[in-house]
């Protein structure tokens, strides 16, 4: 449910050739999440906090963002190891969303995500 906070205004009306002026209070109303438009509500499910980061530990590297690109398709393999192709690519793809509008590094979330996909193409009986 979304919060709406309305602020308060000033109105006029026409009411039988008389002008009325009025204030219209502030709101507070809660609503469904109907999302941007063109964009649909937020369907990424809540980040579960480090899990990357045991595996980028595991590597010998404080986070995710320390590893070079060169180690990568490294980290997207014992990524998915761990955790499972679904969930590791989830991970990924999340990161890459919440990260597209401002916060650094998407990059390197994006070639993580794109290394898990390419993995999960070598699987046999992926669709």
């Amino acid at each position: 449910m979304l919060r709406i906070s309305r602020r308060g205004y000033t109105a006029t009306r026409r009411v039988d050739g008389r002008t009325i002026t009025y204030r219209v209070r502030p709101t507070v109303y809660y609503r469904r999440d109907i999302g941007a438009p063109g964009r649909g509500r937020r369907v990424i499910p809540e980040l579960e906090e480090g899990k990357m980061t045991k595996v980028a530990n595991e590597m010998g590297y404080p986070n995710v963002i320390s590893i070079p690109d060169t180690r990568l398709r490294e980290f997207a393999r014992r990524l998915i190891r761990r955790y499972g192709e679904r969930e590791a690519f989830g991970m990924a793809h999340a990161q890459v969303i919440f990260r597209k509008r401002g916060l650094p590094h998407l990059e390197k979330f994006r070639k993580i995500r794109d290394l898990i996909s390419e993995e999960m193409r070598k699987t046999p009986g992926w669709r």
